[in-house]
């Protein structure tokens, strides 16, 4: 059994603490020295889960209403939850006091590292078990400055968010909501798009722009209000989808498909996004199974420009797993060129191992 106090969720927070007994400094009584002993709740539970008369636990040798034990703490904190792990005749707890700076014991309301436990040993006429008791709080009774880690979480909250956004475009009829600050930041295309005066001397219709162009058009060329979505061409609206959440919070999305990063890759490549190009690397490379190999290799080569680090990464794949990808579906239904050149090249690979 576990006694809590309320206590706030460690999450990332730095100045959060948990902390195990480090030293028994006084105590009512013991079992004996060996089984049983008082130094047995130091450290982290010995017993539990396990719940009975089992050695390795605390357990008193007098059963009378005044039996205790004061435990110490490497560190003194703001102390918000206490677990003290009981796996014999719980319940018997009855208080739990801090140790002052004044030296008493009272209840807690300090920062402190020294807690007694006293315990009531008639109520169950016999011995209690305690295995290990456990604090959690705060170094600092105020908060502290928010982590990288919440500042994430706060600009992901902004992702195609229409509130305060200064521009829109239009993908495949998709409407995305972004913010000409942090895009222009992030990237040095959608900078360049937002800060050119317009003189690019591209045919370029308002709000249409052609993604294969190599050069970004300006803002004022292609929209002549924030409320006019510039539409852009070429460009997977999955794909679109995910770097956006990628410029906000420097990661992928949780639900990002395997089958899209391509995709992701060539955009990244266009908006400048080096970042987001080995991060879609690493997350493919990471999903290759002998199922879906061939479908990732014929994608990366499929479309310029050719990802030419996943074309290896795949190739070696295949080679490591020739008997059972020779077999697929996938692979004795690509062209006839091709799937004799990639067994030429798993069986070149192969003697040179």
């Amino acid at each position: 059994m576990a006694y809590k106090a309320v206590a706030n969720s460690k999450g990332n927070n730095p100045n959060y603490v948990e902390q195990w007994v480090s030293k028994v400094i006084h105590f009512s009584s013991q079992y004996d020295s060996q089984s049983w002993p008082a130094s047995c709740v130091e450290g982290q539970p010995r017993v539990y889960p396990k719940y009975g008369d089992i050695a390795g636990a605390w357990a008193q040798k007098q059963k009378d209403a005044n039996q205790f034990i004061e435990i110490e703490y490497e560190e003194k904190i703001y102390i918000e939850k206490i677990e003290v792990y009981e796996t014999y005749h719980a319940g018997m707890v009855k208080c739990i006091k801090a140790k002052h700076p004044n030296g008493k014991f009272q209840r807690l309301s300090f920062k402190s590292n020294v807690l007694r436990i006293e315990v009531d040993c008639t109520v169950a006429s016999n011995w209690c078990e305690i295995d290990a008791v456990k604090i959690s709080g705060t170094k600092f009774n105020f908060a502290l400055p928010p982590s990288p880690a919440d500042i994430t979480n706060d600009l992901a909250k902004l992702v195609n968010n229409s509130q305060y956004s200064d521009v829109s475009f239009n993908v495949n009829g998709n409407i995305f909501h972004g913010h000409r600050a942090i895009m222009s930041v992030r990237s040095e295309y959608f900078r360049a798009m937002f800060s050119f005066d317009g003189t690019s001397g591209k045919n370029l219709s308002a709000t249409n722009y052609d993604i294969s162009d190599q050069s970004p058009p300006s803002y004022e060329s292609l929209s002549k209000s924030h409320e006019k979505p510039i539409e852009l061409k070429d460009v997977d609206e999955r794909a679109f989808s995910i770097i956006l959440h990628y410029i906000y919070t420097n990661k992928l999305p949780q639900n990002c498909q395997s089958q899209v990063l391509p995709k992701v890759w060539r955009t990244a490549d266009r908006f400048s996004l080096d970042g987001l190009k080995s991060l879609a690397i690493f997350e493919l490379s990471s999903a290759l199974t002998i199922q879906n190999v061939v479908e990732v290799y014929v994608d990366v080569i499929s479309a310029l420009p050719v990802i030419e680090s996943i074309k290896t990464i795949c190739e070696n794949y295949m080679q490591e797993n020739m008997a059972e990808v020779v077999r697929l579906p996938s692979f004795t239904s690509l062209p006839q060129d091709m799937m004799l050149e990639l067994i030429q090249k798993m069986t070149e690979k192969m003697k040179i191992l």
